[in-house]
């Protein structure tokens, strides 16, 4: 068989497995001054079963924005079926994660903020979240 028949086809083969990563229309901007983090969610709480690293390795730094995957379906689906048509963003202060050291705890004491969209609302913002102080 011919080399370049083969490197051709395996070319094909492997471009057809390339990684998909997911809807990333939703973009958030950090207009706060500080590092923050976020969650978002199908329910009006924080999941809770992240560790502290997860929030430590999606950093949005001051005056940048960040485009947020949604895997498992695409935003509109995502935003359909969660709790009460919403999709709720929870956005964290790195410097009150770093205190505590723990997303339980920092949950529990309501340190962060919550918002909430309604699939018309994200379409109106064209899916871009500006988070300010």
């Amino acid at each position: 068989m011919d080399k370049s028949f083969i490197i051709v086809v395996l070319g094909i083969f492997l471009s057809s497995c390339a990684y998909d990563p997911g809807d990333k229309r939703l973009q958030i901007t950090n207009n706060t001054g500080h590092q923050i983090s976020y969650e978002y969610g199908a329910d009006t709480v924080p999941y809770t079963n992240n560790l502290i690293e997860y929030y430590l390795s999606t950093v949005i730094y001051p005056n940048e924005s960040m485009n947020i995957p949604e895997n498992d379906a695409n935003w509109p689906a995502f935003v359909s079926n969660s709790r009460y048509g919403k999709m709720y963003l929870f956005i964290y202060e790195l410097d009150s994660l770093r205190k505590y050291d723990s997303i339980d705890t920092v949950n529990k004491k309501g340190i962060y903020r919550r918002m909430e969209y309604s699939l018309d609302e994200l379409e109106k913002l064209d899916w871009k979240i500006e988070i300010t102080k």
